[in-house]
Formats: C-alpha cells, structure tokens, sequence
C-alpha cells in the first residue's frame, strides 16, 4: 500500500539520525525529557497548535516532524521512537494500526470544506467553462471532502475546471489572492482570510478528522499518554495544564 523508494528511505534514515541528535533516542529504564510528534504534511497546521497543548500538558519540550506519509511509517518501523502522530488521512490512520505502531486516538477538531472565492460564486457557476479552480488531490482527505460535497450534476465539469490540486489549503489560498485561481475548495479552519467569499458546504462526507495517535513505541506511561490525548480533545493549551493532571 505505501511502497517506499530509496531516496525516500534515506531521507527518513536522515530525518531519524538528527531526531536522535535531538534528544529523542528510546533509552532503557529513562523517562523521556523531550515528546516527539509526527505529522503528514496536510495535517501540519493543526499539528502547531496540539505541539503547544502537549507542551502545556506536559511541562516537556515537544519536537515537531512534518514528514510524508510513507516516510512517517518507514520511519516509525525503523527507529521505533516517536510519542504522537498528527493525521487527516483515515488510510494511515488504518495502516498505523495494522502494523501495531498506535494506540489510542483522539479526534482534535473536525473539519469542513468551503468554496471560497474573491467575487460573489454559486456552485453552478464553477461547472462554467473557463473557470481556473483549485481543489485537493483525488483519493486524499480534501479532494476526496470535495467530491462528496458537490452535486453529482457538478462533479465532471469542476473536475474538467480544476487547474491545481493541493492538500494544503494555504497554498490553495495564496493561489486564489495572486489571481491564479478564480476559486478553491479548502477546509474551513484555519478561516479563509477576511476580504474572501466563503460558503461552508455541509453535505454528508464533506468532512475529514484531525487526529492524535498515541504511537505504542512512546516511553511514556501508558496512564500518562491516555491522559495527554484526552487534555488535546478541543482543549486550549492553558486548560490543558489542569486536564492532563
């Protein structure tokens, strides 16, 4: 399912030697003065803001790892360290399981999708010709909200119309304000800039779930893991410090 190359390999071999220069190599019988956190690339915003919780949770220093997909699983199977991972992608979320590398989850935010514009757009108007639009990747949590959020009737001629395709909704945005695109599906948080037309699309499907996975190669107690997720549940970083006690 997530075949790996070489290149990709190496840079995980990388990544995995300077997390260890870090601080985060697994030693017998310690209790971890630093937290590692994964996260997929697309999940990197919402990763920020549960690094502050777990910090304020915590009390410990917490290391972010944006990294792909697969270099998260290779990396995982190959260095066994790591504490959480950040994920909007139910596929890895699965795969993760499958290979016993999580335990425990906790969904931190759901999101939704928007048609966000600079003038005033109805959905029909994105099946137009001509129409330059900016969507998610197909198969892919954004792309895949998108197709569930559109009626049928809409789905070839915005599929015909979509010119770039990301799973990041920040760069679909910098694209729609440098006048490249006249419009973009994206997830509703963070909010669309001011200025923007935005319409929240809330048809069943056109939503994807943030969450936290509790890795089982982590050196916390498992008591104090359990509890670390439950205080990053739609939790403010300065409440977290009493919900994790």
């Amino acid at each position: 399912f997530y075949r790996t190359t070489a290149t990709q390999f190496l840079s995980s071999v990388l990544a995995a030697s300077c997390m260890a220069a870090a601080g985060c190599r697994p030693k017998a019988h310690s209790e971890p003065t630093k937290l590692l956190v994964y996260c997929s690339q697309p999940a990197k915003p919402y990763a920020k803001e549960t690094v502050e919780t777990l910090a304020a949770a915590s009390g410990l220093e917490v290391i972010l790892a944006p990294v792909s997909e697969k270099d998260m699983l290779v990396a995982l199977d190959g260095t066994h360290a790591g504490d959480f991972a950040v994920v909007l992608s139910k596929d890895l979320q699965a795969e993760l399981a499958k290979r016993r590398l999580s335990t425990g989850t906790t969904v931190l935010r759901q999101l939704t999708v928007c048609m966000v514009s600079r003038e005033p757009l109805t959905l029909a108007d994105l099946a137009r010709e001509g129409m330059r639009l900016g969507s998610g990747k197909p198969q892919e949590p954004l792309g895949g909200a998108v197709a569930a959020a559109l009626p049928e009737e809409l789905l070839q001629g915005v599929d015909a119309n979509t010119v770039h395709r990301s799973e990041r909704s920040d760069e679909l945005l910098r694209m729609l304000k440098l006048g490249a695109l006249d419009a973009v599906f994206v997830w509703n948080h963070p909010s669309p800039p001011a200025g923007l037309q935005t319409q929240e699309l809330q048809n069943a499907g056109a939503h994807c779930d943030v969450t936290l996975v509790g890795l089982g190669c982590s050196r916390l107690k498992p008591s104090v893991r359990q509890r670390l997720l439950t205080a990053c549940t739609g939790v403010s970083p300065a409440a977290a410090v009493g919900a994790a006690k």
